[in-house]
């Protein structure tokens, strides 16, 4: 059995107006990664207004800006969502939070599929018609295939829900998650073009067993130390 969570600041959960759903949901994802951003500069970068925040592929792009990955947006136009996308989900989730980043979500929850908890979780308070909502992923139990939420809007704003709910919520909507490996900055290309290592031992650690290759692996060190400070 795997049980995995983000710790992420509970005491900024809730979003801080009625319509800041979006930047509250980029603001758990980004204090899980150290980052503590206020809601009000989050919704300037998303664009939010008091209609909310246009559409997930913002909180991709914030979320890739600040964090130096790249975030990745899948949209589910199917309701009820396919078995392959719920397994898709799944697979993006597990992924993205063993890599330490937590997904965010778009949802529809109309008032007969309101979230309801599971794993001993209370169900959160939902009400007022049907809500359109963004929520973050921010774990997962793969034994009873249930996401641990971070939601900001209703209380008790933590809370587990079961994978099939979870991907039905997102119908209609899409989610974004799974950072992928990040390409070399341009400028550590550049240094190292610049300040090139003699060392056949740079990239490793292997073990040194001859005086020469003490020496070279002590210039592969003042090397990459020396390309760090002059980032």
């Amino acid at each position: 059995m795997t049980q995995k969570k983000l710790a992420f600041n509970l005491s900024t959960v809730k979003q801080d107006t009625f319509f800041w759903c979006g930047p509250a949901t980029c603001q758990n994802i980004l204090s899980s990664r150290g980052q503590q951003i206020e809601e009000r500069r989050l919704a300037q970068e998303l664009g939010t207004t008091e209609n909310g925040t246009n559409h997930i592929g913002l909180l991709e792009a914030v979320l890739s800006a600040r964090l130096n990955v790249s975030y990745e947006t899948r949209l589910i136009q199917n309701d009820p969502p396919t078995k392959l996308q719920i397994d898709r989900f799944w697979d993006d989730l597990e992924k993205s939070i063993d890599a330490g980043y937590g997904v965010a979500m778009n949802w529809i929850a109309p008032p007969s599929n309101y979230p309801r908890g599971v794993l001993g979780s209370p169900s959160p308070s939902y009400q007022g018609g049907t809500v359109f909502h963004y929520v973050a992923a921010m774990g997962y139990d793969d034994t009873a295939r249930a996401v641990w939420i971070a939601d900001s809007g209703f209380q008790p704003f933590t809370y587990w829900i079961s994978l099939a709910q979870c991907v039905s919520l997102i119908a209609g909507k899409g989610y974004t998650a799974l950072p992928k490996e990040r390409a070399p900055r341009t400028a550590d290309v550049e240094l190292t073009k610049k300040y090139p290592s003699r060392s056949k031992y740079r990239a490793n650690d292997l073990p040194v067993d001859t005086l020469a290759g003490f020496v070279l692996n002590i210039d592969a060190r003042i090397h990459e130390q020396y390309v760090e400070e002059h980032r």
